[in-house]
């Protein structure tokens, strides 16, 4: 997953999640910052911000929660996954 966050934003990032069941969310890399000279790889989207990089492993079909943490921000992200 990529994500992205305009205005500052401290380099701190944290991702987690759980679904109905109480399962977590797998991180297996990142949250990392993505390289200025990575970018563009194939994702074309002219948008500011700074970007974060995250490979992460759903263990069970079914709505996940997802919560972001950069710095003081914070924010949700529901997700429907299929097998």
């Amino acid at each position: 997953m990529l994500w992205r966050a305009e205005g500052f934003v401290p380099r701190q990032f944290g991702l987690t999640g759980t679904n109905a069941n109480g399962h977590r969310l797998a991180v297996e890399f990142g949250p990392s910052p993505v390289l200025p000279q990575l970018r563009g790889g194939g994702l074309q989207w002219p948008r500011v911000g700074r970007e974060w990089g995250t490979h992460v492993r759903f263990s069970h079909p079914g709505c996940w929660q997802l919560r972001v943490n950069a710095g003081a921000r914070r924010s949700e992200l529901t997700l429907w996954v299929r097998r």
